[in-house]
């Protein structure tokens, strides 16, 4: 049976009426690296790494907790089971003509299928395109919220069924979008204004990190004035973030004290993507450094565990 594009959406269109989702697998290249044979599995085919509870199991085994287990672990342990094993497939493989034809093509299924109001969560189905993006990217520009933006374009839609793409979808593509933001022009103007006052005031300090892409992820800086508000009223530190209110998504870390008029002082100012404890760590060692290796003898911050984490290793 020779195979095309039809054959491959009317494919999709099975799985979406079935309700399971497939990931591509297998490819196999012949001797000049073209391919000639790939398949479409079940993304519950194969096994899940390491031990996890499987929903429904009848004889499930409780793991008692010895002692300070680590959270992230635990959470893990509570995962429910996403691989089961799953045979079913379909496979293409390039013919004597040079044409893809289907080869095997396994219908059943171990698992129960996805129902019907909750398909548009399947990963195969979940997909923004080109014209959506440049939907999402108008709105963002045009300063309108994330959520707020989601709203419309599923009202629209004439529900989240109807989108293409799921909330988590649609946040994470304007995190990136942003990003993108903060990496061009935008980013070049902060560098600049930073370089700038460094040049006019030689206390002013500041620094910055880079990904893996060699962009900016996070910045701090502090002021001469910063300083030596910190040498005179730094014995109270309190550290704080704020929640994405700018249009990059990035969060805002303080760090503030009280001085002799009982008002508000700043010690320095960061930018950060995330708000993991490796990330406070280093922000924390920065600023102990801007501050000549001075610490504060008390640090108040929120209830964050990530944060609290951090702020022994200010002391190490």
């Amino acid at each position: 049976m020779q195979t095309t594009m039809m054959d491959i959406f009317l494919y999709k269109a099975h799985l979406r009426s079935v309700g399971f989702s497939v990931r591509r697998s297998t490819k196999i290249r012949d001797n000049n690296d073209l391919l000639y044979e790939f398949y479409f599995r079940c993304s519950k085919e194969g096994q899940t790494k390491g031990k996890m509870k499987i929903v429904g199991e009848q004889n499930s085994v409780e793991i008692p907790i010895l002692g300070k287990t680590d959270e992230r672990k635990r959470k893990e342990r509570e995962k429910n089971e996403t691989r089961t094993r799953c045979k079913a497939h379909i496979r293409f493989t390039k013919n004597a003509k040079g044409r893809f034809a289907v080869l095997t093509h396994e219908l059943e299924h171990n698992h129960e299928m996805v129902i019907t109001v909750q398909r548009h969560h399947l990963r195969s189905e979940r997909q923004i395109s080109a014209p959506m993006g440049e939907l999402i990217e108008s709105m963002i520009e045009s300063g309108i919220k994330p959520m707020d933006a989601y709203n419309y374009i599923s009202n629209e839609a004439g529900g989240e069924e109807c989108v293409g793409h799921t909330k988590r979808d649609h946040l994470n593509y304007v995190s990136r979008v942003k990003m993108s933001m903060v990496e061009g022009g935008d980013m070049q103007n902060v560098l600049d204004t930073l370089q700038e006052r460094a040049d006019q005031d030689p206390s002013f300090f500041y620094r910055l990190k880079f990904g893996e892409e060699n962009n900016v992820v996070s910045y701090f800086w502090r002021d001469s004035q910063m300083l030596e508000d910190f040498k005179a009223y730094g014995d109270v530190l309190i550290f704080n973030t704020t929640y994405r209110k700018n249009k990059y998504g990035l969060i805002c870390a303080l760090f503030v004290g009280i001085n002799n008029h009982w008002r508000t002082t700043m010690f320095g100012c960061a930018f950060i993507t995330d708000e993991k404890t490796d990330t406070f760590v280093r922000l924390l060692s920065i600023f102990k450094k801007s501050m000549c290796g001075i610490e504060p003898k008390s640090i108040f911050t929120n209830q964050d565990l990530a944060m609290s984490n951090a702020i022994p290793e200010l002391s190490s």
